[in-house]
């Protein structure tokens, strides 16, 4: 069965106008004498698609061309009509904009049917060059084929050839928008000028739907504009002289290259047909603008939206405007779905079951390479942004490549800016084909389904010279790495970053897919890091443009982690012993499901500063500008959260435990005669060194922590500054932002990274606790299946409730888990893969940046200043703590809970990953040690022993 293909889509559209173009084509058919197949119209949503069974207008498009290449009769009929017809047509569409509250149905019904007709009768030879290259560019590639012959160059000779010669109305409108533009530079009072461009023009943008500018959009457009008087010249000059300069162009062409007069026709023919295809559309776009008004006053008389009015049929439009009836609910159903199809000369058939054409237009979404037709030639290389209506241009930035169902004129800014073009539909006589030959962007149209196969973010080279798009694998990036964690814990985090609705705060990006290379109870995270930059530069904007942004991603982020905090605090309670498989399974599930919300709105905190480090980066820019002296201490004061977290409570208990054994004098046997105090603590903090395995911290830690806080001898001090340390902090950030004279965004940037921090330190605190409460439901697990505790952890949370449930899972795979194993995360799935599929996918995968190893100094980010000298010790897991003695300096791959007792050790912090709000610099700011972040090589390029200095004032180490 012959499968729909969708040709172009628009993002705005009904079945008013959409059906008419259509309509028109059976009646082109008909001139040329061929019965078309199937084609039609997938009206979903308020949107639509002009839809085709392939080879449908294949044989109209061949006998169009025949009769274009025998004669000129054709061409030269096209040409009249559009010229005495379009006119007509649009006086009469001018009638609609009058006040027509008092006009009769039947009056309206008259007018209307006059418009249908002329309408129809314009577009039935206007519509000819759309058929004709609708399926196939037929007449462009004749006219490559024999340029192949005459250059080597034939894309940059064809794109030549085809530049328009007569300027478009959307081109006059431009040139005298410079004009307004100039007397706006000459302080020129311009209110008037506007409202007469706006009557002139508004219609310029409406297209199908509309809406068309109003006052805003033109002066917005005047501010694009360049405000230099010599540029805006020089473009007027541009358009003047354009006609003349392009003919004496293609004529120069036509004799270098010994064009004959038949092939110069066809350039000719092909000019007249891109020409026409442009204004015409333009033209309607105004006659489409103007019937808006008719559409308004059906809505009005029939008591319905605006968008249902232009979901009536039109044999429906009478008894719309003569009887004032419409059946509403069949109205608003059509605008979910609605097909209209038609076949041969006359059949039109309207039906509202679209699951054909949604099954014939899946595609692979594995696709890596597009094909489609050379509009302009040239390269071009950079990250995709879908762009289909003006709103999708806000992220836009120059250099991006601009991927489309099909452009528009609203989008011409973003096009502009652009390093390349990528369209589904298209000929080479289509919007975005003669738009790049007039800026001169390389430019692949007709790829069909661009936008299928592309996401915002991806990063793709455009060879436009062989009409070619390619995605380059950017998924296999490091983005991360950690030790002593598990398959299991880590998967409730990745689950949470991407079967989420995070990318609801990231639009137009999201996190598709990554992986997880798992060896020796440390892992590696890769995924696509042009996506994941991206997503930092968009968390930043949305920073800028909302003062609430971060505020109310904390205040969910803090209500989430309440709830996940109750529920942990239930299931510990709870005599797990009592409970059975079912209840057991879903106190599983509940607690890996809270994570995974809570990692959902942590993912944003987590990206907007992680690997790129883009919000650091962007603050020490706004220190840089302000400040000549080093900027690391206002850095580092002006992150640091001051709200209280769970180690600060855990001190404060402690430090009260400390207190009462001076003023009773009891330093003896503290372990004893406090023991309460203590177990109370235990109970309420003992976790929060649990890290993702354990173990938590004992009684008999606690007691050796209080032992040495009564050693020290400014006791008294250390018990005060803990109580006012976070308020004297805020009061040194208050006075850094007068200093400073930081304006609003600039203080709302601070105030993120601030929030950022604490919402960072207070999800992992409660996921700690979340994995410490796991342990103790898997301990109670393994007594009741084949597998150790320890095993549990090589386990997806689904095979754990496998064998709850009673069913197998295989000992040799989580065996050689426990060795090497990969997990791939996406939005729909977790997959763990083993042995040499393991082996093989991670060497397919991986590319890793090239590290030099052999320096003798190496950067970082200042996370707290300071210098210290010490010796390194290489600390990634909790065996690696016993290396560690007072004053050395621990240099980790990234520290974490576990880590805490030899960090309180150290003299100072070096890690390889990590940014602002990383736990490492979390630490030293509580701690107030020396540290240094985001080495990227420290671990690799120091060694145990080595003695070293860290400049935590000018972020650099130096081997000694």
């Amino acid at each position: 069965m012959t499968k729909w293909v969708e040709l172009s889509h628009e993002n705005y559209g009904h079945v008013f106008p959409t059906y008419y173009y259509w309509k028109s084509v059976q009646l082109a058919c008909k001139i040329v004498n061929v019965e078309p197949k199937t084609y039609g119209i997938w009206l979903k949503n308020d949107g639509f698609g002009w839809m085709t069974k392939k080879g449908s207008l294949a044989e109209a498009g061949q006998a169009i061309l025949k009769r274009l290449i025998e004669n000129d009769k054709l061409i030269k009929k096209i040409q009249e009509v559009n010229e005495t017809k379009i006119f007509p047509m649009l006086d009469n569409s001018d009638w609609f904009m009058q006040d027509l509250t008092e006009k009769s149905g039947e009056e309206l019904f008259k007018k209307f049917k006059e418009w249908e007709d002329l309408f129809l009768d314009m577009m039935e030879y206007s519509i000819m060059g759309t058929v004709m290259e609708f399926e196939e560019p037929l007449l462009s590639n004749k006219i490559m084929r024999f340029l192949e012959k005459k250059t080597d160059k034939p894309g940059e000779y064809f794109g030549k050839l085809t530049l328009l010669t007569k300027l478009t109305s959307a081109q006059k409108e431009e040139r005298e928008l410079c004009k307004l533009k100039i007397k706006l530079l000459n302080n020129e009072e311009v209110t008037e000028d506007i409202n007469n461009h706006l009557k002139k023009y508004a219609w310029i943008s409406f297209n199908y739907d509309g809406p068309g500018w109003d006052e805003e959009d033109i002066k917005k457009r005047l501010e694009q504009l360049s405000d230099k008087i010599e540029v805006i010249n020089e473009k007027i000059n541009e358009f003047d002289n354009l006609c003349d300069s392009r003919e004496r162009l293609e004529e120069e062409i036509s004799n270098e290259l010994g064009l004959t007069e038949h092939e110069k026709y066809l350039c000719q023919v092909l000019r007249t047909l891109g020409y026409w295809k442009f204004e015409r559309k333009s033209l309607n776009s105004k006659s489409h603008w103007m019937m808006d008004n008719l559409m308004k006053e059906i809505a009005k008389r029939c008591n319905i939206d605006l968008m249902d009015a232009k979901s009536i049929y039109p044999g429906e439009i009478e008894e719309a405007l003569i009887n004032n009836f419409v059946d509403k609910d069949k109205l608003r159903k059509r605008r979910k779905c609605t097909i209209v199809e038609f076949e041969g000369h006359n059949s039109v058939k309207f039906y509202n079951d679209d699951s054909q054409i949604i099954e014939d237009l899946k595609v692979d979404e594995e696709i890596v390479e597009l094909k489609g037709m050379t509009a302009y030639q040239g390269y071009g290389k950079g990250i995709v942004k879908i762009v289909n209506k003006e709103e999708d241009m806000t992220n836009f930035n120059k250099g991006d490549i601009l991927v489309s169902e099909s452009t528009c004129p609203e989008i011409l800014q973003a096009m502009s800016k652009a390093n390349a073009i990528v369209t589904n539909s298209g000929g080479i006589t289509c919007h975005a084909a003669i738009v790049a030959r007039e800026i001169k962007i390389p430019t692949v149209i007709g790829t069909k389904i661009a936008t299928k196969v592309l996401k915002d973010g991806d990063l793709v080279e455009v060879d436009a010279d062989k009409g070619i798009v390619r995605i380059i694998n950017q998924w296999g990036m490091l983005l991360h790495k950690e030790n002593s964690v598990t398959p299991l814990t880590l998967g409730l985090i990745h689950r949470g970053f991407h079967f989420s609705k995070n990318h609801e705060l990231l639009k137009p990006l999201y996190f598709k897919k990554s992986f997880i290379v798992y060896k020796n109870n440390n892992i590696e995270w890769f995924g696509d890091r042009t996506r994941f930059d991206g997503m930092g530069d968009i968390v930043i904007k949305k920073v800028e443009e909302d003062k609430e942004f971060s505020k109310n991603l904390l205040n969910q982020t803090l209500k989430k982690c309440d709830e996940l905090y109750e529920i942990n605090k239930d299931i510990l309670k709870q005599d797990l012993v009592k409970l059975s498989n079912e209840k057991l399974v879903l106190k599983l599930n509940e607690i890996y499901d809270k994570g995974k919300d809570l990692c959902d709105i942590g993912f944003v905190p987590v990206v907007s500063d992680l690997t790129h480090n883009k919000l650091t980066n962007k603050l020490k820019s706004i220190l840089n500008e302000k400040l000549d002296v080093n900027i690391n201490n206002y850095l580092t004061t002006l992150i640091t959260p001051t709200e209280r977290n769970f180690s600060d409570n855990e001190k404060e208990k402690m430090l009260k435990v400390v207190k009462q054994i001076k003023k009773d004098n009891k330093l003896d046997n503290i372990g004893k005669d406090y023991k309460n105090f203590i177990e109370k603590i235990v109970e309420s903090y003992g976790w929060l060194n649990f890290g993702h395995y354990g173990p938590s911290k004992s009684f008999e830690d606690y007691v050796e922590e209080i032992e040495k806080i009564l050693n020290d001898k400014n006791i008294e001090t250390q018990i005060n500054d803990q109580l006012k340390e976070k308020e004297e902090l805020s009061k040194i950030q208050y006075k850094y932002v007068d200093e400073l004279n930081l304006n609003e965004i600039e203080q709302r940037l601070f105030k993120a990274a601030r929030d950022f921090g604490y919402n960072k330190n207070q999800r992992y605190d409660i996921l700690v606790f979340t994995y410490f409460t796991l342990n103790k439901l898997l301990k109670e697990i393994s007594k009741r299946v084949n597998f150790e505790n320890k095993e549990l952890y090589f386990m997806t949370v689904e095979e754990i409730v496998d064998l709850l449930n009673g069913l197998d899972v295989s000992k040799e795979e989580i065996k050689q888990r426990r060795d090497f194993c990969v997990m791939i995360v996406d939005e729909k799935r977790v997959e763990l893969l083993v042995g040499n599929k393991a082996k093989e996918y991670a060497k397919e995968n991986i590319e890793y940046e090239e590290i030099k190893e052999d320096v003798e100094r190496i950067h970082g980010s200042v996370a707290f200043i300071g210098i210290v000298k010490g010796k390194a010790k290489i600390v990634n897991s909790v065996n690696d703590i016993k290396k560690v003695n007072e004053g050395d300096i621990i240099v980790s791959v990234q520290t974490n809970p576990d880590l805490l007792s030899a960090m309180e050790k150290a003299g100072g912090f070096v890690t390889d990953v990590g940014g602002i709000t990383c736990h490492a610099a979390i630490v030293a700011r509580e701690m107030k040690k020396p540290c240094i972040i985001g080495t990227k090589i420290a671990t690799k390029v120091l060694k145990d022993g080595d003695l070293i200095e860290v400049d935590a004032i000018n972020g650099i180490i130096k081997k000694l």
